[in-house]
């Protein structure tokens, strides 16, 4: 199972193409990751095993800004919502989480160029961000990982 997100701007928005991810992929399997650069990294360790997969494919605009977002909340104008639960089947979780991705660049905006996971407890190397929400949120027992990335210079 793949469930991803191919980031375009519309009419009249501007993009950053070419210049860093355009593509995220969640995958169950890490055999099937075909065409992506993956994250070796189960980021569900009480659930269905997920990993991250990029891409670079330079057909769209790149992303210039990754968040999580809650089942029960509005989607953030500008967003694309990855359909895939980051907490899918994990016993006793009650936060439904879902990766939302944006191409849509304002100024100051840069393209993002390398995911990747860390511990909660880490800082990011220099030059990363990490997304401040932990990926395994509401989770008993689970791993306590946030998404960082890296912004072209």
């Amino acid at each position: 199972m793949t469930e991803s997100v191919k980031n375009r701007t519309e009419p009249g928005e501007e993009g950053l193409a070419g210049e860093g991810i355009t593509d995220i992929a969640i995958f169950t399997d890490l055999k099937a990751v075909s065409g992506y650069q993956k994250i070796n990294r189960n980021i569900n360790n009480q659930g269905t095993a997920l990993y991250l997969g990029f891409s670079k494919s330079g057909k769209g605009s790149a992303l210039v800004n990754l968040v999580f977002h809650l089942a029960w909340m509005e989607t953030p104008d500008c967003y694309s919502v990855l359909d895939q639960d980051l907490n899918q089947g994990a016993k006793n979780c009650s936060v439904p989480l879902y990766l939302a991705t944006t191409a849509r660049a304002t100024e100051g905006d840069k393209p993002i160029t390398n995911l990747d996971v860390i511990e909660s407890s880490k800082s990011p190397a220099q030059g990363w961000k990490k997304v401040p929400l932990s990926l395994n949120i509401g989770v008993p027992q689970g791993e306590n990982l946030n998404l960082a990335y890296l912004i072209k210079q």
